[in-house]
């Protein structure tokens, strides 16, 4: 008993050293499960202010800080929601000027999340499809433009602008399409994508679409035997691409021939299964590709000859030179055309 006088005393105690008006109220109520670790007062509170606890799912506040020189504005509110366990898959960024670009997330909640480059804030999410996404895209001529594909066997065209889908591409039925990769060729007349093996066709598939009209125009089936892992265009010619696959082959085509025979120019071997595939060098003559062992390897498409060779695990990890003409690695491994 003696206790409970001295805790209801301190709690008085402290009630009475808070600068309070006369009209402002606490209130303690019992939430189940929950209790307060903390609390601050902001100075000058005013009279319609309010702090409120609320019970939020396993979640708890730990403690709460106002930035000095800010203050709360009686609207202002902070909450706490439950998260999912949701994580990136990857991520894109936009062409343009830094300042006014911003970053594409894709989630495991099969959702795409969008983010100012210069702050991160999260600025928009784009929502429809209804299983993994595998590949997107910013278009190279509208800055208001991406697209995306999934396994569940379409590829959207949003409109950033209205977070909207402006646009949706399905291949034939007779295929049984599950998109595992997506590319634009650099005038966006084009829209590329690679399939995975399925039990219901024999072979995969490299698809393209007319983006203008919408139209489906064929596909090329006869360069690989197993999942299409990516499908990647030359940043300025239009009509090259490349495209990777868990066959461990490197494929380059020239899609303005009318046939797939005609169109494939080379084919190289990584010897293991291809995880990316990109452009590098002087004018994006080289053509690289990183495998999932972790090996890299790039080669020069004018002389269509092997350059480099190397295992990221022994290396760590790698970027381009903003000139595109070298490639680092911590260990000072470059190599130049």
């Amino acid at each position: 008993m003696a206790e409970d006088e001295q805790g209801e005393m301190g709690l008085s105690d402290v009630l009475r050293n808070l600068s309070l008006h006369e009209k402002s109220a606490i209130s303690i109520k019992k939430v189940e499960d929950d209790y307060v670790l903390d609390i601050a007062v902001q100075p000058g509170l005013h009279e319609k202010s309010v702090i409120s606890i609320k019970k939020v799912e396993d979640d708890y506040v730990l403690d709460i800080a106002v930035q000095p020189g800010h203050s709360l504005h009686e609207k202002s509110a902070i909450s706490l929601k439950k998260v999912e366990d949701d994580y990136v898959l990857d991520i894109a960024v936009q062409p343009g000027l830094e300042s006014d670009r911003c970053i594409a997330a894709t989630s495991s909640d099969y959702s795409l999340r969008l983010y100012k480059q210069g702050t991160l804030a999260n600025i928009g999410s784009l929502t429809g499809h209804s299983n993994v996404v595998t590949g997107f895209t910013f278009s190279s001529t509208d800055k208001n433009t991406l697209y995306s594909s999934s396994l569940d066997s379409c590829i959207k065209c949003w409109d950033l602008r209205t977070s909207k889908c402006a646009q949706q591409l399905e291949g034939p039925c007779k295929l049984h399409c599950e998109f595992s990769s997506l590319g634009a060729n650099s005038n966006d007349f084009i829209v590329c994508a690679g399939t995975e093996k399925s039990k219901k066709d024999e072979d995969v598939h490299i698809l393209f679409w007319d983006r203008r009209k919408g139209e489906f125009l064929g596909s090329y089936c006869e360069s690989h035997e197993d999942d299409i892992t990516q499908v990647c265009f030359h940043p300025s010619d239009p009509n090259k691409l490349a495209t990777g696959s868990t066959d461990g082959l490197v494929c380059m085509f020239d899609i303005s021939q009318d046939s797939e025979d005609d169109a494939i120019l080379f084919t190289f071997n990584s010897d293991s299964s291809v995880s990316k595939v990109g452009w590098c060098g002087s004018e994006a003559s080289n053509l690289y590709c990183t495998t999932h062992i972790d090996t890299l390897h790039v080669w020069d498409t004018d002389q269509v000859m092997f350059l480099l060779c190397n295992h990221l695990k022994k290396t760590g990890p790698i970027c381009f030179t903003k000139s595109g003409m070298g490639l680092c690695t911590p260990v000072h491994t470059k190599i130049r055309t």
